[in-house]
Parts: structure tokens; sequence; C-alpha cells
């Protein structure tokens, strides 16, 4: 079920806010109901996408991953890719899953960085991170040549990154407050700052909230945030969808409070959205409330169309082959990617499956699911 709140706050020329200074108001914000009441559920895989292919990555003793890769961003002809484990390395991939190289530069020389938790890559195959210790924006190109290292001694700590385009890099940071800034990176200057939620940043949140794109949008999806899905531009950022799980949303202030993990454990709430992906035809997210047990965690698919909402647990790839993801990877309007652990490939017993990956041991990397939805 769909309900359209409306606001006059500000006119726009798309789904969105207008360019300006910061507002964390809306001109028009979509909710959705969602029902999730059997964790049991499973969908088949073909009911929510209509294309879908396989890409094991190569394994050697430069390229070793666990099973959940922390980025994973496909751009430029490439996919680059950190792992959850660490915070040293950024690992390349062609699309056919050939190791390329690794950017790994740790240090505190003038072209090296202490570690980061996200990174984010532009057309150009610019490869930034956040050093959050040495407060620097650190640049590389695909090659692994430094391009640039800028530093913001007003920002301490980037949590996540996203290039609007070529030149200007948006940039979330938890520390001392909760805010997006705007980096033009020819100018190595913070051209604007404003402040999109109020929100307590927890160490799991920095893991999770991701931005990803549609018909030219940056939107960003994250935890601690009331399930509200922002669309953010280069001046302002406003809600463009809200989803209402079990009527177990949580209070609008609840992250502002002392005790709002005990809150959200004790009342249930389900109020976060780590994983979204959109294209013209429908929404795939993915939501969870703090405990992210089963009566918590799900995944819902809209039709954009008839507003039909389907609520799950599990997907089926085939028969014996069935997913419980605890995220997955957008790579913007509506392609996504799963990580698949060979583990479970092989465990699943499905000859046919498991013939797709000659030479695919229990040790590894994964297998990359690339799905377009329906």
């Amino acid at each position: 079920m769909k309900h359209i709140i409306m606001f006059i706050v500000c006119v726009s020329v798309f789904t969105g806010c207008r360019p300006g200074k910061q507002t964390d108001k809306t001109e028009r914000e979509v909710e959705y109901k969602i029902t999730y009441n059997d964790p049991t559920v499973t969908v088949p895989a073909l009911d929510l996408f209509r294309e879908i292919s396989y890409l094991p990555l190569e394994t050697n003793d430069s390229s070793l991953l666990s099973n959940t890769p922390r980025q994973i961003i496909r751009e430029n002809g490439y996919l680059y890719i950190t792992d959850i484990n660490t915070k040293k390395e950024v690992y390349i991939y062609d699309l056919k899953g050939k190791y390329v190289r690794k950017i790994s530069r740790r240090g505190e020389g003038p072209e090296e960085y202490i570690g980061f938790f996200r990174i984010a890559v532009n057309k150009r195959g610019w490869v930034t991170l956040g050093d959050r210790v040495q407060h620097a924006i650190v640049t590389y190109d695909t090659e692994g040549n430094f391009i640039s290292k800028i530093r913001i001694d007003t920002i301490w700590a980037f949590a996540n990154l996203a290039y609007l385009n070529d030149s200007i890099l948006l940039m979330e940071s938890d520390q001392p407050k909760y805010k997006f800034h705007v980096l033009n990176m020819h100018s190595r200057k913070v051209v604007n700052t404003f402040d999109p939620m109020k929100r307590k940043r927890l160490v799991y949140g920095l893991m999770y909230d991701h931005f990803t794109t549609y018909d030219g949008k940056c939107l960003l999806a994250a935890y601690q945030n009331n399930n509200a899905i922002l669309e953010v531009n280069q001046d302002s950022s406003c809600v463009r969808y809200r989803f209402n799980i079990n009527d177990k949303m949580p209070p609008a202030d609840l992250w502002t409070r002392k005790d709002a993990d005990t809150e959200e454990l004790k009342n249930g709430y389900i109020g976060h959205i780590p994983c979204f992906a959109e294209n013209d035809r429908s929404m795939f997210l993915l939501f969870c409330g703090n405990s992210r047990d089963a009566s918590t965690t799900g995944m819902a698919f809209i039709d954009k169309a008839t507003d039909e909402v389907r609520s799950f647990r599990r997907i089926a790839l085939t028969d014996k082959m069935v997913i419980e993801p605890e995220n997955f990877y957008s790579c913007g309007d509506g392609k996504v990617i799963f990580a698949l652990s060979s583990e479970s490939i092989l465990d699943s017993g499905d000859e046919e499956l498991i013939a797709l990956f000659p030479g695919l041991e229990r040790d590894s990397n994964p297998v990359l699911m690339f799905a377009e939805l329906k």
C-alpha cells in the first residue's frame, strides 16, 4: 500500500528537493506499508530478476577475500572490491573475474593512507578513499598511481563517499556531527555542508550505509534513518521513499536518545534499510531491526506500476540453492550484485550449478551473481 505525503516547502523540476540550502523536509514523500509475517517465505529468483549471470572471482595469494565484501563497485569496465575484514586494500578485477591488481599503499607518507571504511569510483577510474585517521581524501587511478591527497581537518571521520560527477565528491561524516559535505576535487575545497538527518552513528552502521543511483539521481540507503531512502544532490537532501514494515516504525527522534538501542530491541522496531535498488519498473530492498533476527530481517520487492508488495526472507536461485542474503550491492538503475560463498554453492548439492564453476573449492573467493530487477 502506498501513501503520498505532500509538503509545500519547495518547487522541484524532478522528484526531490530543489537545489538550495539544506533542508530536511520533503516536497513529496512516498510511504509504502509492508507486511512481513512469515520469515520462511521463499521467492524464486526469476520472479524478481529478469537477467541473472554468475562470475567466479579468481583466487590467488594476492586476492583472498572473505565471503562478505564490504563494497563491490562496478565502474569503468572493472569491479572494485573492499573486504569487510580489512581496511587496507582495494581489489580490482576485470569483468571476466580475472584479478588485475590491488591498491595497497598503507602508511603515513604523502601518497599513502592509514585506513578507510568506504571508497568511491568515478567514470574516469579514480579510486577515492576516505582516510578517517589522517582526515584525508586519497585518490589513485585504476592502475594504482597516486593522484591526490586532500586533507580536511574540519571533518573528523569519513563514513561514506559517492561521486556525483567526475569532479564532485559527496562525503558522509559521523564526527563531530553527522553531516554531508561536498568536495570539489579540482579546487580541493569543500563547497557545501548540510545535515541530512539527526542520528547517533554506530560502528555497524558505517559498514552498511550505501549510495546508489537511479535515473541520474544519487540515493542513500542507511541505518538509523527510520526506513527512509534519501535523494541527495550537492545542495540538499530529502526523503524520496519511506517503508513502514509491520507498523514497527521507530519514533522519529529515537536515534538521538541515549537509550536508543535498548528501546529498539525492547519494542521490536524495524528501522533500517541498508540495501536498496530501483529501476523504472520496480524497487528491491533489505530491511532489518537492531537484532537482525528472522522476525525483523527480510526483503521486499515492489512493482511500481501496480504498487504490489512482496515480502520474503529467502531467494531460490535453483531448487537446491536458496540464499538468505544479509546484504546486496546496488550498481545503479536496478542492477544488483550478490556475493555467494563457494561453500554454499558446493554444499547445495546442485550439480548443474556447481558445474558452472570448474575448479571451485571451499576456500575459493566468492562467486558474484549479477541480476537486474524485473
